[in-house]
Formats: structure tokens, C-alpha cells, sequence
């Protein structure tokens, strides 16, 4: 579903992977705790052909906390193209969490959004398909 992955393990992914990732910092414990949750709703909604989601723990994170200015956990990064695009800090409430990885999965994904804006500027739909966007409420609710 995620993986954990060290600092040379995360650099290679980030490198490698041109699509949008979202990479978590924080105490194993605590992260599966609070946001185990949020992460597999993502994860069933995205799935790791649309967004990658990778783990650093603390116990992998002391080189990666200098590499990508991590001043506390958890921390949840966006990344696109191997570029940090976004970041989150602290324990954010799941909507907060879910709102986030929405705005930036969208704003990358030329495709899902254009769909979104095409059918927020339709007055009227017959368009019964099984749209991101329709996906994306029923996760939030």
C-alpha cells in the first residue's frame, strides 16, 4: 500500500518517479495511529499508478530532516516531477489531510482537472460516469 523508505531510498523514488508523490515524515507509531486511516482512503482513491505515497520514519529521517528542511513531524510533502511542490505540517485533522493531497493531486493533473472545471462550468449534465470529483466526496463523507 506504502512503503517505508530510507533517505537514499527515498532520493532514487523521487528522482525516478515524474508523477505526483506524497511523502510522509513522522514516528511510525504515531503516524499509523492518526493517520492510517486518511492514507489508505487515499491510497484506494489514487491508487500507486496515480500517487505514490512513501513513509519516512524517524528512524530513517535524520539525514532527509536536513535534505528537505524538516522542522518537526509529521510532515507531509508533495512532491511533482521530483520537485517539492507542497508541504503540510503537524497533525492535521483527515479533512485537512484529504483537502491537501486533493488541491495538489489536481493542480498537477492537467487531465483530472480539466475534467473538474468542464463539469463545474456545465449548467446542466446527463453525465452519469463515475468522475474523480464523485470519488472524491464519497471518501469525504
Amino acid at each position: 500500500m506504502f512503503e517505508t523508505v530510507s533517505h537514499e531510498e527515498l532520493n532514487e523514488r523521487l528522482v525516478n518517479n515524474s508523477g505526483p508523490v506524497l511523502v510522509v515524515w513522522g514516528d511510525r507509531q504515531t503516524l499509523f495511529e492518526s493517520h492510517r486511516q486518511t492514507l489508505k482512503q487515499l491510497y484506494s482513491l489514487f491508487g500507486t499508478h496515480r500517487l505514490t505515497i512513501l513513509l519516512v520514519t524517524t528512524e530513517y529521517s535524520s539525514e532527509s530532516v536536513g535534505s528537505y528542511n524538516v522542522h518537526g513531524l509529521p510532515v507531509f510533502m508533495f512532491f511533482e516531477r521530483g520537485q517539492k511542490k507542497d508541504v503540510l505540517f503537524g497533525e492535521p485533522e483527515p479533512t485537512k489531510l484529504q483537502d491537501f493531497v486533493f488541491k495538489n493531486f489536481f493542480s498537477s493533473n492537467n487531465l483530472c482537472a480539466g475534467r473538474l472545471n468542464a463539469r463545474k462550468g456545465a449548467t446542466t449534465s446527463s453525465d452519469t460516469s463515475d468522475t474523480s470529483d464523485d470519488r472524491t466526496e464519497r471518501v469525504l463523507n
